[in-house]
């Protein structure tokens, strides 16, 4: 595709499961370069919790979980938490204009989220050209 890449800010998710011992749980995790995603590192946690996938309550993230290969983190979260409610402010899309513009909504939502909380902006995206 021609024009900028589709790179952005990281985002949140957040996860409400049953721990073993009844109670309810969550676990808030962040994506970073150079990391899974956070619906992959939760998976991954919940496992070494020994939480069982129906135990898992929902999942909402700021950005919609990808479909794309990857990460395909859509298709993780239905084969192993097919019960799980599933909600995200950011929609991400399966073409490169619909993920320009769900970065654009996460840029809007986090930036609206700084003006609310009063803390410190998150930085703009910027990818550097690739040497010629």
């Amino acid at each position: 595709p021609t024009g900028q890449p589709t790179v952005g800010p990281s985002y949140q998710a957040v996860l409400r499961f049953r721990a073993p011992d009844g109670s309810e749980q969550q676990l808030i995790r962040r994506s970073a370069p150079g990391t899974p995603h956070p619906e992959w590192q939760m998976l991954h946690e919940l496992r070494a919790m020994n939480v069982p996938p129906q135990q898992v309550i929902e999942l909402h993230t700021e950005l919609e979980s990808c479909e794309l290969p990857g990460g395909y983190c859509a298709r993780m979260i239905r084969e192993t938490w097919p019960q799980v409610r599933i909600t995200s402010v950011a929609p991400y899309g399966t073409d490169h204009a619909s993920r320009q513009q769900g970065m654009q909504h996460l840029l809007t939502h986090q930036g609206e989220l700084h003006q609310v909380a009063d803390g410190p902006a998150r930085p703009a995206p910027v990818r550097a050209p690739l040497p010629q």
